[in-house]
């Protein structure tokens, strides 16, 4: 199912693109346009697919332990509603950067795609005329700036992520001390 809607977000997408003025193949790197496309197309499908899909089971997963945890003990239930806040505040004021990184990344590795189909498309010329160490030579600056923003990208992520295990396993597990210790 998911295939087929993608195939069918790429078809739409590329009749609206042969529908536009000439002007708008002026300098564009088809290639580059293509992967564009694909990947925007599958992100979109996989995000509502997974929204939905996840929205049901993360509320069961939400509500049914805090339900419990709210029998067992109103002080453990009171402390996870204000760590679930104090996240949901980290998670905002990240978000921005975990956005504009995840942006960047894919937008080299787009470009990054682009060149190497690009070296695909030419190996004949390259070959017959003798190009072979010149123009690969054109990968090295896209792969650099795709390494560079990827190691960006995983430094934010990381960054989250450990702010997110350290603070909540610190905070559960002083307090839990504290509580089985009354």
């Amino acid at each position: 199912m998911n295939a087929q809607i993608v195939y069918d977000m790429n078809k739409e997408t590329i009749a609206h693109i042969q529908q536009l003025n000439i002007s708008f193949w002026e300098h564009k790197n088809i290639a580059a346009l293509s992967q564009q496309i694909n990947s925007d197309v599958s992100s979109i499908v996989s995000f509502c697919f997974g929204t939905v899909e996840n929205a049901i089971f993360n509320v069961l997963k939400l509500v049914l332990p805090s339900i419990l945890i709210l029998t067992i003990n109103i002080k453990i239930f009171l402390l996870l509603l204000v760590l679930s806040l104090v996240y949901i505040v980290f998670y905002k004021l990240l978000s921005p950067l975990l956005y504009d990184s995840t942006y960047e990344a894919r937008q080299r590795q787009i470009e990054f795609y682009a060149k190497m189909h690009e070296q695909l498309e030419h190996s004949k010329f390259v070959k017959i005329h003798g190009l072979l160490g010149v123009f690969i030579n054109r990968l090295v600056e896209p792969f650099m700036k795709l390494y560079c923003v990827t190691m960006k990208f995983q430094k934010i992520q990381y960054l989250f992520t450990g702010l997110d295990t350290i603070f909540w396993i610190r905070k559960i597990r002083a307090k839990c001390k504290s509580f089985v210790s009354t």
